[in-house]
């Protein structure tokens, strides 16, 4: 199941690849760096913090939170043509430190908050 609008092609390259294989096998899986233990997204060839190229990756926990949202009223491109208004979010995990993933959120505009388990 995608979760792009039609018409939307993903076209990996030699540094989101691995990310995107994870998530067509619906694991979402973060980078960690192998030398200092630094989370990182979205993925980049070597950690920003000790600049190593070791790379791992970990599965991101089942539920996240909410850390901000918000409502996009106007379609901000024709493939999302007719989808709003629609919620847009960060969302962070637990023991990821500052990783944060931009996605959608499918709920009522009602029940979006700064916090919500998603």
């Amino acid at each position: 199941m995608s979760f792009f609008p039609n018409g939307v092609r993903l076209e990996p390259n030699m540094v989101d690849s691995e990310f995107w294989e994870h998530c067509r096998q619906q694991r979402l899986m973060f980078q960690s760096c192998g030398a200092c233990g630094e989370m990182r997204h979205p993925p980049t060839p070597f950690c920003p913090c000790c600049q190593s190229t070791h790379i791992t990756w970990r599965e991101a926990p089942k539920v996240g939170k909410v850390y901000t949202y918000t409502v996009a009223h106007h379609a901000a491109d024709s493939s999302v043509d007719g989808a709003a208004p629609y919620i847009i979010a960060l969302v962070e995990f637990d023991d990821f430190g500052s990783v944060r993933l931009v996605t959608n959120i499918q709920c009522g505009i009602d029940e979006i908050r700064i916090g919500l388990p998603v």
